[in-house]
């Protein structure tokens, strides 16, 4: 198999969601509620498909010495489509919280939406999964107004409360979610001690074995973005003042 064969990248996510759960049975985590949870499990999956994406562009640099985009348009897009969602999700959430304490428009309207669309429906569901493959297979990149649009319907879908069958809602891919942003932070610095400083000859790796290197990698990266949860984010989180406190 070549690098960018998408069983790699499948075998990696599998791995992502296995060290979540085992995880969540070590450390009996309890899971934030209230929250919108299509949302919080998409994050997971973000973070984990960005480092998937720059594990195969490692692959790259080490052979060739230049960093570039994948050829591969399904590698590509789990870098680029997943930044473009990371942003959606950003402003998504942070209209909503310019909206508090007034009239919550955007929740109006989404909720609107999501009733004539059957957001949470099986068949929405199978729409936006449609959308998803569209945007990853046909495209090489995600910033372009085509992909766009099947990206934004996808995620119009989530954002109305789709779980994708349940996969979002799974406590695995929740707790992926939760750790999203270190996993976003600190792969890159993984990835690099790996490749360039723990590695004598990565070069003279198979393509397996790279994977197999950077699988191995992601147990590792798993502890350490929890551990920076619970200890930096959450604590920083629970000492800011809340809204009412302030005034």
């Amino acid at each position: 198999m070549t690098a960018d064969n998408p069983v790699f990248a499948a075998a990696a996510l599998a791995l992502f969601l296995g060290c979540s759960w085992a995880m969540l049975r070590l450390s009996n985590m309890e899971l934030p509620k209230g929250r919108l949870t299509s949302i919080d499990g998409l994050r997971g999956f973000l973070a984990a498909s960005v480092f998937i994406h720059h594990s195969l562009i490692w692959r790259g640099y080490v052979l060739t010495g230049v960093w570039q985009a994948p050829d591969s348009n399904f590698y590509n897009q789990l870098g680029q489509s997943s930044v473009g969602l990371f942003f959606m999700i950003t402003g998504f959430l942070f209209t909503r919280r310019l909206l508090e304490g007034n009239v919550d428009w955007l929740r109006l309207y989404a909720g609107r939406f999501a009733r004539l669309a059957f957001a949470p429906t099986r068949r929405a569901a199978l729409a936006a999964i449609a959308c998803l493959l569209a945007a990853l297979l046909l495209f090489h990149s995600a910033f372009r107004l085509p992909p766009l649009i099947f990206l934004t319907a996808f995620f119009a879908i989530v954002a109305g409360g789709n779980t994708l069958f349940g996969v979002l809602a799974w406590r695995p891919s929740r707790l992926l979610g939760e750790i999203s942003f270190s996993v976003y932070l600190l792969h890159g610095l993984l990835l690099f001690a790996l490749f360039r400083l723990i590695l004598p000859a990565p070069q003279a790796l198979s393509d397996t074995q790279h994977w197999l290197v950077a699988g191995g990698a992601i147990p590792l990266l798993v502890v350490v973005c929890l551990t920076t949860f619970r200890w930096v984010e959450r604590r920083r989180s629970a000492s800011r003042p809340s809204p009412s406190a302030s005034r």
